[in-house]
């Protein structure tokens, strides 16, 4: 019995969505939007959520909600640090829905609320 390949596509398609991936993610920084979804990005990138779910999941070892909350706790550190906002205007600048997600997902990711990270990390 034949092996199926992996990816049921070609492999230059593999690597142009992980390019368009990092393009989106880092220069574009799609992740602010809180509206951002599997199928959103998948449409966007020209693929469908199955494949692109299994991408992530295979190049990230993580699913896709997770792997898009890393780079909203990111950024969330980085706005924190400057003092210029409150937490919640931080969590809504990083692309989180409400003030319960952010703070749930922040804990989860650092083992903190935000409000301890912050007097924990004074700049």
């Amino acid at each position: 019995m034949e092996e199926l390949p992996i990816y049921p596509f070609s492999e230059a398609l593999h690597q142009r969505i992980l390019s368009d991936l990092e393009i989106l993610m880092n220069k574009e920084r799609i992740y602010k939007d809180p509206l951002l979804s599997l199928l959103n990005l998948a449409h966007r990138l020209k693929t469908n959520t199955a494949y692109l779910s299994r991408i992530i999941n295979d190049r990230y070892q993580v699913n896709f909600s997770t792997w898009v909350n890393r780079y909203r706790i990111e950024e969330a550190k980085k706005l924190l640090e400057t003092r210029e906002y409150s937490i919640e205007k931080v969590g809504q600048l990083s692309g989180f829905g409400s003030k319960s997600v952010f703070n749930k997902a922040f804990k989860l990711y650092l083992g903190t609320t935000p409000s301890n990270w912050l007097k924990n990390n004074k700049a």
